[in-house]
């Protein structure tokens, strides 16, 4: 009797036992599986957004301000594809993946599609200003990122004042030999930038009531009282804003489609009058070194040797401060060294090789094993194991 009821609850536990290891019916957890499955799927979307974008266009340009190792960051969605850069590096940004994570390359030639940290998570990780200045907000965060547009600008400078005769014919044939040699790849633009309106009159309330009709703030404010000379200079800087807004629409519009783009204005001078607005350009300084021979160019073309002033300043000035200086002695030897230059940025802006490199098996991140290391989990896995 005692043998037959042994029997059937023998029976009965070997029936409940394999019950409960049939499949979808387990109530023991594996974390391992869980966590590489989840991994898994992260990595398999990574890798169609990623492919997707390869037929996307630029969406916008940054220059870096922040250096960064992409190859030190395991949070990237695919470690093998995450760009590293430093400060001054140009990216170009074709989509954004998430709130951590854009899409885009380096303007460098051979680099392809790849992972870039967005601005909120590169400040997050990498703060940009150790010990912020007095004059920034103390909510305000810095920005490891400036946009600026998708192609760099051409600036031609030197060898003396934009506004001279002898500046203007040389920068005039210069552009044109670069045009013809870039036919279809390049455009031209002249623009104000960088112009001061200076009222020549204080007191003179007709440039003042115009430039109300486009502003309107300035005068509003001063409607009941009498107009100062404070917001006469109020009112001019903020024309000289709007105006380089405008133009810097302009700029960042023309380039949208990866054209170069060779900016032709007398009120920029020198690097320093670049650097007050976000263009990034490419600053090539025609230079001739040679005093006498300056000096000499200047009384052929009728130049007052005033120039010669200009023609220092700019000397002086370390190479570092230009991208590319030509002091070749011929028209058609700088215009050879320029046109080389510019071939070689327009590829890398125009990468011949494919958008996307090869995607290898990157199975190898998911070689990471996940143990539960709390008392807890190990408690039930002894309470429902039934081997």
């Amino acid at each position: 009797m005692h043998s037959i009821a042994r029997e059937q609850l023998q029976n009965y536990l070997h029936s409940y036992k394999r019950t409960m290891r049939e499949e979808g019916l387990s109530i023991r957890h594996d974390g391992k599986k869980v966590h590489e499955e989840r991994k898994k799927g992260k990595r398999e979307r990574a890798e169609e957004i990623l492919t997707r974008t390869a037929n996307s266009r630029v969406a916008f340009a940054v220059r870096c301000l922040v250096d960064y190792d992409g190859s030190l960051d395991y949070e990237s969605p695919l470690t093998s594809f995450t760009i590293s850069f430093n400060i001054g590096d140009f990216l170009h940004i074709y989509t954004r993946y998430s709130i951590d994570w854009w899409i885009g390359r380096k303007v460098e030639e051979g680099h392809t599609l790849s992972f870039i940290p967005t601005a909120q998570r590169l400040t997050r990780i990498t703060p940009v200003k150790e010990f912020p200045d007095k004059n920034d907000s103390f909510f305000e965060e810095s920005n490891p990122f400036i946009v600026v547009p998708s192609t760099r600008p051409i600036v031609l400078l030197g060898p003396c004042n934009q506004d001279s005769l002898l500046t203007r014919r040389l920068h005039t044939a210069l552009r044109l030999t670069i045009t013809k040699k870039f036919m279809g790849r390049i455009r031209m633009l002249k623009t104000t930038l960088g112009e001061r309106k200076q009222q020549q009159s204080f007191g003179v309330l007709v440039a003042g009531q115009q430039v109300a009709g486009q502003i309107g703030q300035v005068i509003r404010s001063t409607r009941n009282r009498a107009i100062t000379r404070q917001d006469t200079e109020a009112t001019i800087d903020t024309v000289n804003e709007f105006t380089d807004e405008r133009e810097m629409q302009l700029i960042t519009n023309m380039t949208n489609d990866l054209s170069l783009l060779i900016l032709q204005s007398p009120f920029l001078q020198t690097p320093m009058d670049i650097a007050k607005h976000p263009l990034a350009p490419i600053t090539i300084l025609v230079k001739i070194s040679n005093r006498k021979i300056l000096a000499k160019l200047l009384r052929k073309t009728g130049c007052p040797n005033s120039n010669l002033a200009g023609a220092d300043a700019l000397n002086v000035m370390p190479k570092s401060s230009f991208d590319m200086v030509v002091e070749d002695g011929s028209l058609d030897g700088a215009t050879d060294k320029i046109s080389e230059y510019l071939e070689k940025y327009w590829l890398a802006v125009h990468p011949p090789h494919p958008l996307l490199g090869p995607i290898e098996n990157t199975k190898k991140e998911s070689n990471i094993s996940f143990r539960p290391s709390t008392p807890a989990h190990k408690k039930l896995s002894q309470v429902f194991s039934f081997k």
